[in-house]
């Protein structure tokens, strides 16, 4: 399997598992009103140790994965080419986003830990990826 379509793969079932927890946990967001979704999710009354990381900041992780993983299917590794600038492009434009919410330019919270999220998804997806690549070629 090559890269992109590796890359490919990492995208969808990222987006995939973020969204099927949104759409669980939560309630009441734009996605249930576009996919004709009850408002309410099925565990989103739910309380265990963990859900507001599960219900909150997981599917941004898993988002901002995906966003990363999408930018190596349009600019995969080659050769000497430096292999971090997705990442790097990823991390940017989602510390960029919560910034924008931060100052009340989007809507949003604009939360720190999903700008750190959003780095911590960029180097997850830029290490996965990377070490595919690199063991591909030997």
């Amino acid at each position: 399997m090559n890269t992109r379509f590796f890359a490919f793969l990492q995208t969808f079932l990222s987006l995939t598992a973020g969204f099927f927890i949104y759409m669980l946990f939560r309630e009441e967001t734009f996605l249930h009103l576009i996919f004709l979704f009850p408002n309410e999710g099925c565990f989103s009354k739910a309380v265990f140790p963990g859900d507001k990381l599960v219900r909150y900041y997981l599917p941004d992780f898993l988002w901002g994965y995906a966003f990363t993983a999408a930018l190596y299917i349009l600019y995969p590794p080659k050769g000497k080419r430096p292999d971090i600038i997705p990442a790097v492009l990823s991390s940017g434009i989602g510390f960029f986003y919560e910034a924008m919410q931060f100052l009340g330019f989007f809507p949003g919270t604009g939360d720190l830990m999903d700008a750190f999220l959003y780095l911590l998804a960029s180097f997850f997806a830029y290490k996965i990826i990377i070490f595919y690549f690199k063991r591909r070629r030997k």
